[in-house]
């Protein structure tokens, strides 16, 4: 993992982060970007759902149809409709989610003395 700061942050950060600090970064951003990805790919459905959900008319045979018909009518990025203010909490809360995750794990494998590379279960 490497830290670079653009040219005029790295005179106030010429000390490397300690490995807890990494670790918690490498943490928090892998979360984030999960989360993102998440939404990516899951929000283009919850859209579709959405506009079949509110056709009162029965405009939309079904959801390839309502796929078809709004792309072909409002473009591809239409199926994107709303993914503003999901898109700036997701990362967060995965990051979070993956914040205290990594340090839980840990402090469950020290006490129970389990190897990283065995499973960590209830059983």
């Amino acid at each position: 993992f490497s830290w670079t700061l653009p040219p005029p942050l790295t005179v106030f950060f010429t000390v490397p982060l300690p490995k807890m600090a990494t670790d918690v970064l490498k943490s928090f951003a892998s979360g984030w970007m999960g989360g993102v990805a998440l939404l990516l790919v899951g929000h283009p459905f919850d859209t579709i759902k959405t506009c079949l959900q509110a056709d009162s008319v029965g405009r939309y045979r079904g959801a390839a149809d309502c796929l078809r018909q709004t792309v072909s009518q409002e473009g591809v990025l239409a199926v994107y409709k709303g993914v503003g203010p999901p898109l700036a909490g997701v990362g967060v809360v995965f990051g979070t989610y993956f914040l205290a995750f990594d340090p839980a794990e840990k402090l469950l494998r020290e006490v129970r003395q389990t190897p990283t590379a065995e499973v960590l279960g209830l059983g």
